[in-house]
């Protein structure tokens, strides 16, 4: 009976090591993923950071575009031609 109880506890001692090693992989691979996750937070951050700041200068570049075509049209000789004819 004594030797039973020694193997069962052996067993026992074996299971427990492996679950304290199963256990320690486990936080580490959850502290790496931890950081993984910090990682692509940062980068999403400075992704709509950038993302904002092409949007206003897209805003901007649409603007001088309009102010270009005005002049333009302005400037073109079907307008000028128009301008002559109306003095």
């Amino acid at each position: 009976l004594s030797a039973v109880c020694c193997l069962l506890f052996t067993v026992c001692c074996l299971l427990s090591t492996v679950c304290c090693l199963l256990s320690a992989v486990c936080c580490l691979l959850s502290t790496v993923c931890c950081l993984l996750s910090a990682i692509c937070c940062l980068l999403s951050t400075v992704c709509c950071m950038l993302s904002a700041v092409c949007s206003q200068l897209s805003a901007v570049c649409c603007l001088l575009s309009v102010v270009c075509c005005q002049r333009s049209a302005v400037c073109s000789p079907a307008f000028c031609c128009l301008v002559a004819k109306m003095r």
